[in-house]
């Protein structure tokens, strides 16, 4: 419990007045992560939050923010530009910029949903994830947690960060 206390707080850089849901099935492995970034130009402007996480961005027709602290990691696509950023330019477009489930910005609010077994009905929500792995013959908690924005029925924001914990 301490852990999801102190995750609620490192997101709540982006809090917005959303639904929050606690989902019982495990996210689906696609959502948790974006194909091969790689080849993303260098972008030594990271910026930190006052709660302890790293970020990085970059920005063609929308943004992409990939982020980490000690707990984990995750990423954010979105149409907007975070405070305080310094965007490296990438040359793709918002379409293209899909995580590896092919969740994108632009999709309905109904094809979200359903790969996300998500409950809600508003515009705004943050679901989290919580399952137990085993890794190297160790058990973790693995908490993922998800925030989706939507406009006129579009995906605007989409935003996954998982961590582990013992």
């Amino acid at each position: 419990m301490k852990l999801i206390a102190f995750i609620l707080a490192v997101f709540s850089f982006n809090v917005f007045s959303a639904d929050f849901f606690l989902i019982d099935t495990p996210l689906h492995e696609g959502m948790k992560s974006l194909p091969d970034t790689g080849d993303l130009p260098e972008n030594k402007n990271e910026y930190d939050t006052p709660l302890g996480v790293t970020s990085r961005c970059y920005h063609g027709t929308h943004y992409l923010i990939l982020s980490r602290n000690d707990l984990g990691s995750g990423y954010e696509l979105t149409k907007k530009k975070p405070d305080s950023a310094i965007c490296a330019p990438i040359n793709i477009k918002s379409g293209e910029i899909k995580n590896t489930s092919g969740v994108h910005l632009g999709m309905t609010k109904d094809e979200v949903r359903k790969l996300l077994n998500a409950p809600q009905e508003s515009d705004e929500a943050t679901l989290l994830y919580n399952q137990k792995v085993e890794k190297d013959g160790i058990q973790y908690d693995e908490q993922s947690w998800v925030d989706i924005k939507f406009e006129d029925n579009k995906l605007v924001r989409l935003s996954v960060f998982v961590s582990l914990t013992k």
